[in-house]
């Protein structure tokens, strides 16, 4: 009789640590799915958004004198395309979730995890710029240029697959001078004014993310207040070197634009 109750105690107890190690390793995977990256941890998104003529590549150079910011050139409009494609499985999802019967047979889903959507965008961008091959592991602030976004582009971004990133708006006011600047003339002036109003509407409903900074600004204490803005303490810049200065892709001299590099840190 006791070696019975002996035995039944010891399955039962058995049963319930077997289970409690599968419920374990369910949540751990529940864990690992929910947790596939942070959107907002380091390093820190910062983009280039400009409107082309306006002193974009300037910008780029400047930060990239900064040992812990790594920002790319343009990259084509690629970044069109894939937040194409997440507009096109955004409403994938919508029409999984609230249409009863809608995710079976030819447009059969299991359940579609959005944040992992958006972190595999995010990996993507890091490997599109070539982040892994610029020492990454020091590299505190990451991002690139493009002179091709739209405003629904900022949108996405800013507010769903990089949420906690920062936006330098890069315009130029003098609009008579782009307007005669390279491939800008195929633009009236008043298409160049009209997107330069789209970027400062935009830039005004997310001050928090934006900082404007247009070609004729361009200077030192503008300079030294982005590094501020983005977490750069420690060192400052002591002079602005124009890129395309004496023509465009005429690369800027070799020429030290920071005091107490060194010294520079991401807080």
């Amino acid at each position: 009789m006791l070696l019975f109750i002996f035995l039944h105690v010891y399955i039962l107890l058995f049963c319930k640590t077997t289970k409690a190690l599968a419920w374990k390793k369910a949540l751990t995977n529940i864990r690992s799915e929910v947790s596939k990256c942070d959107l907002c941890s380091n390093p820190q998104w910062l983009f280039v958004v400009a409107t082309g003529r306006s002193g974009s590549t300037t910008i780029m150079n400047m930060l990239n004198a900064v040992p812990q910011i790594f920002i790319a050139g343009e990259n084509n409009g690629v970044m069109e395309s894939l937040l194409d494609a997440y507009r096109k499985q955004y409403r994938l999802r919508r029409r999984l979730h609230f249409e009863p019967g809608f995710g079976v047979g030819a447009w059969y889903h299991p359940t579609i995890n959005k944040k992992n959507e958006m972190c595999d965008i995010q990996q993507f961008t890091k490997d599109l710029i070539g982040l892994s091959q610029v020492n990454p592991t020091k590299r505190k602030i990451i991002g690139f240029k493009e002179i091709r976004f739209t405003v629904q582009q900022l949108n996405d971004m800013s507010e769903h697959v990089f949420p906690c990133a920062k936006f330098i708006v890069n315009i130029r006011s003098d609009t008579v001078a782009q307007h005669k600047s390279l491939f800008q003339s195929r633009k009236s002036i008043q298409q160049l004014s009209e997107r330069n109003n789209q970027f400062l509407d935009w830039a005004e409903k997310h001050q928090k993310q934006s900082f404007v900074l247009p070609l004729e600004d361009f200077d030192v204490t503008h300079f030294n207040s982005i590094l501020r803005w983005v977490g750069i303490e420690g060192c400052n810049y002591t002079k602005v070197v124009h890129a395309n200065d004496h023509g465009y892709n005429f690369p800027p001299k070799n020429t030290t634009i920071l005091n107490n590099e060194s010294s520079c840190q991401f807080l």
